[in-house]
Formats: C-alpha cells, sequence, structure tokens
C-alpha cells in the first residue's frame, strides 16, 4: 500500500530518533482510558480540523506501519513504550504551517516520557533552536513543546495554539452523548463529513445537518470490533436523514474498505441526535487502509 505523505508522523520521529536511547518509566501492558493523566489529549488540537484521531498505544503501534518505513517505526519504540493516549489532528491546508508538500498537523502525546533526555538530545542538535519554551526545526518546519512532564504537543509550525487550549481547559470534540463509543481504543472524529470531506470522496457537497462522523473500534482477534455514529444536528434530523445516512455510509464504504465482507449494509439505529451502527467487523489491514485513505482526503 502506497503511504501517503508524512507530515505528523515525520515530526513523531524526529523526537524519537532523538530519544531512542532513552529509557521510558512506568509503562504498562493495558491499554489506556481517552482521560491520561487527567488531560485529553483530543481537547488540545484544532477542533476544527479535517479529521481529528485519538488512540491509545495498543492501536497507535498498529497503525504506525501505515505511516512508516519499518525504520521510522522501529526508532518510535522508546515513545510507544511510554505513551499512554495521543490526539492527532489533520488540518486543512489553510490551517497551519506546513512544509512544502506535507500538509499541516497538530498532535498531543500523554504519557511517561524522559523529557529531560529529549530535551538534552535536541540541545545537541544543531537542527533544533529553543526560543521562549518551544522547540523549533525550520528545517521540518515542526515545533515543540513540553507543556507538562507527562506531555508533548508537536505541530507543523507552532505549537503556541495547543498549549493555548491546554490553559482553557476546554472540552474535546467528541460529543458526550456518544462517550460509550469515543471511550474506545480508537476514536475518529470527523467534523463537517457532507462538506469537504463530501467533496473529496464523493466530488460534489452534500448539504445533510450533522456535525460529524464518529468512527470508534476496539481490538479483536483478527482486526477491529467498530462502530460508526453521524452525529446530526437534532434528534428530528437523525430521523429523517437515517436513509441518507446509510446510503452515505454505503458509497463511503466502497471508497474506504473495498473487500471487507458485509460493510454495505450494517443495521443504523437512532440513539437521540445520532444514526448508530455497531459490531462491524474490519480488518487490520482494512481499518488502515481506511484512516490512510481519510488522511489522504482531507488534505
Amino acid at each position: 500500500m502506497k503511504s501517503p505523505k508524512p507530515s505528523l508522523w515525520l515530526g513523531m520521529a524526529a523526537i524519537l530518533l532523538l530519544a531512542s536511547c532513552a529509557t521510558t518509566a512506568g509503562a504498562g501492558s493495558a491499554p489506556a482510558a481517552p482521560m491520561a493523566g487527567g488531560i485529553d489529549p483530543s481537547a488540545l488540537v484544532d477542533p476544527g480540523a479535517a479529521i481529528i484521531m485519538r488512540a491509545d498505544r495498543a492501536i497507535l503501534g498498529r497503525l504506525l506501519p501505515v505511516f512508516l518505513s519499518k525504520e521510522q517505526a522501529e526508532a518510535l519504540a522508546p515513545l510507544e513504550k511510554g505513551l499512554k493516549v495521543a490526539a492527532v489532528a489533520l488540518l486543512h491546508r489553510e490551517g497551519g504551517s506546513a512544509a512544502p508538500g506535507l500538509p499541516a498537523f497538530e498532535a498531543a502525546f500523554v504519557g511517561d516520557f524522559p523529557v529531560l533526555r529529549v530535551k538534552l538530545a535536541l540541545a545537541f542538535n544543531k537542527d533544533w533552536r529553543l526560543r521562549k519554551g518551544t522547540w523549533t526545526n525550520a528545517r521540518l518546519g515542526l515545533g515543540l513543546a513540553f507543556p507538562r512532564k507527562d506531555l508533548i504537543v508537536l505541530a507543523s509550525g507552532s505549537p503556541e495554539a495547543l498549549i493555548g487550549r491546554l490553559k482553557a481547559g476546554r472540552p474535546g470534540p467528541f460529543p458526550p452523548s456518544l462517550g460509550e463509543l469515543s471511550d474506545r481504543q480508537l476514536a475518529c472524529w470527523i467534523p463537517d463529513p457532507f462538506g469537504r470531506l463530501g467533496l473529496a470522496l464523493l466530488g460534489e457537497r452534500l448539504e445533510i445537518p450533522s456535525d460529524g462522523i464518529l468512527i470508534a473500534a476496539n481490538l479483536e482477534e483478527g482486526g477491529y470490533s467498530a462502530a460508526l455514529a453521524f452525529q446530526m444536528r437534532d434528534a428530528e434530523a437523525a430521523r429523517v436523514y437515517r436513509p441518507a445516512a446509510r446510503l452515505a455510509w454505503f458509497a463511503l464504504s466502497r471508497f474506504l474498505l473495498p473487500g471487507e465482507a458485509g460493510l454495505a449494509s450494517p443495521r443504523f439505529e437512532l440513539q437521540g441526535k445520532a444514526i448508530v451502527a455497531r459490531d462491524i467487523a474490519i480488518s487490520e489491514s482494512g481499518l488502515s487502509g481506511a484512516l490512510e485513505k481519510l488522511g489522504m482526503a482531507g488534505n
């Protein structure tokens, strides 16, 4: 599978290559909840991004090969062991400063990191410069900061916006009414799904009153058990547009998940303002491929 442009993972690799000789402490084997250390990392990234993904260590580790070479993935091992939960947002092209040819992104990582050792490695690397608490790499077009000892924020450009959201204490993008889904090991939120994403994937903008699409999944033997929710503006819109959501999923699934049996016709049920389908079995390669295509379509 051809990988998309290496945006956010290039920045992650840059940090980890510097810290690859460091050891991390306190990393357990069980996946973490979306809230770790009192921080929901999805609350720190741009709420208007094209795609926002929150994942625990177990899921993120499986998805890295989609975006990284084998050598880069191996270099990420120190952060993967210390990581509890991460959030990554792919921005619209006008949403941030990126290196030429690369999409803009923001990311927040929560875990037990060897921060002092990473800072020391940055200080001895001529490509990184420290100014007012922010490390920047002009060659890569990246900026990173350590607002807390258990938090790393990274962006293509300046990470100051993430630090500002941390201070503001705003909630994350996932609707509280869908908490039982977004608390899964992987939660992917796509704002304005029938606008920009509809144009990219389907070739036309669909005027459907939806706040976003939630794709949530847990690991299971042989792949993932996933759920899909179209969050509408109100319960009446959910009732009226349930047939349209079913048709939209039929089109999206053919593009995102070709060859996955049984995905074209899951059972959609009303749940307040949401139209929800559960118990969707997706292979590991299928979900990785879908996220890769979403990342490419959102930019």
